[in-house]
């Protein structure tokens, strides 16, 4: 290996190292305030200097961290939808969102709760998990398309599954003793439900 590969195999180990680091003292803290540039530069043996030739602030590193964990997201509900019935793939999108939260908690609540306002504001169509609340988008308008949800629109349907979804995946981590298997299918199901069944506007 070269000098300037090793050179630059080193920095990108050591920037994964910061972020593994930082995402584990803001997942441990539960608090975005509560985790400083210092600490994490404590985290991992270096200045905190070292950390600003990687990002320019806090903000940065944790959207870097946001960034990579909603690709993930992104990844498992665009490749949760099999079946043409809009309203089954719908489902399905639905449920890898839950699955997700529930396989991956700490990325969740990194997500969700340590710095909600953040996920939040980068969450309908920009560049923080905007692939993953479009498939579920995109399965709405399908639904709608199809007449499978009379009364409904689009934007409604999807921000309405993305409600369900966040409410189901927040009480289960709450809730531990739950069944988890039997409320989430009672949960989506009624959901859906109700949408099929909804009166066709007059």
């Amino acid at each position: 290996m070269s000098i300037s590969a090793h050179r630059e195999q080193h920095k990108e180990e050591l920037r994964r190292l910061i972020l593994d680091t930082a995402e584990r003292l803001f997942t441990t803290a539960g608090s975005y305030d509560a985790v400083s540039m210092r600490k994490i530069a404590k985290g991992i043996n270096y200045s905190a200097t070292t950390i600003y030739l990687y990002f320019k602030d806090k903000d940065e590193l944790f959207q870097t961290l946001l960034r990579d964990t909603f690709r993930q997201l992104s990844r498992a509900v665009a490749l949760s939808v099999s079946d043409r019935d809009p309203v089954v793939g719908l489902y399905q999108a639905m449920r890898a969102c839950v699955a997700f939260g529930l396989e991956h908690p700490e990325h969740y609540r990194l997500l969700f709760m340590v710095r909600p306002s953040l996920a939040v504001s980068e969450w309908a169509g920009r560049e923080l998990g905007g692939e993953a609340f479009n498939v579920l988008r995109h399965q709405a308008g399908l639904c709608v398309d199809a007449g499978r949800f009379p009364g409904s629109d689009q934007d409604l349907v999807a921000q309405g599954s993305w409600a369900v979804v966040h409410g189901l995946i927040s009480t289960l981590l709450s809730r531990p003793e739950l069944d988890r298997r039997r409320l989430i299918e009672h949960v989506l199901g009624r959901y859906l439900a109700g949408l099929l069944a909804a009166p066709s506007p007059s």
